[in-house]
């Protein structure tokens, strides 16, 4: 292992432990999200909310999915730009990252993973509120998934009879329970 990976993990543990002795025993919540340059790279930096109030942790997580889709156009065209990424085009242009393609190709990925993240969730906790939870709901889809793929697997597990709560109006809010 590198030098500059051993000191990664001993930064990133030194920040976990941080944010336990500012939690533990009180009101506030963390969500944190690993930046990186690139997928394959250690984090260089760790950006944390740290807040008491529920819906700056779920705006938080809303903001981290949508700057997510940027974070991977970035990527996308550094990738182009380096020669990295070959993609043939019609007529030789450069190559254009399609946003919407892109989150209509991963939105029923993320829709499926946050799905069975509330599912297991409530196997857990009879009573939730998702805004409670945020880091829990959204799991490994944080900073990719936003608000309608959480919408959207509140809506799968109420079609499916699982829940009773629609996904309609500020859903997060709302305390859920298994039907």
């Amino acid at each position: 292992m590198r030098t500059d990976e051993r000191a990664t993990d001993v930064a990133l543990r030194v920040g976990l432990e941080y944010e336990r002795r500012l939690t533990e025993g009180t009101h506030y919540r963390a969500i944190r999200m690993p930046v990186r340059k690139r997928p394959d790279l250690a984090p260089q930096y760790v950006l944390v909310l740290f807040t008491t109030h529920r819906e700056g942790a779920w705006h938080f997580a809303d903001a981290l999915g949508k700057a997510g889709v940027e974070w991977e156009q970035a990527w996308f065209e550094e990738q182009v730009r380096r020669g990295d990424l070959v993609v043939p085009t019609l007529f030789g242009e450069t190559p254009v990252f399609d946003a919407e393609a892109y989150r209509k190709q991963n939105g029923p990925r993320w829709t499926a993973i946050i799905e069975q993240n509330i599912h297991g969730l409530l196997e857990q906790h009879p009573r939730l509120t998702l805004a409670e939870v945020v880091p829990e709901v959204y799991g490994k889809t944080l900073g990719q998934a936003w608000i309608p793929h959480v919408r959207a697997a509140v809506k799968s597990l109420h079609a499916r009879g699982y829940i009773p709560r629609t996904g309609h109006g500020d859903f997060w809010k709302q305390v859920l329970y298994r039907s």
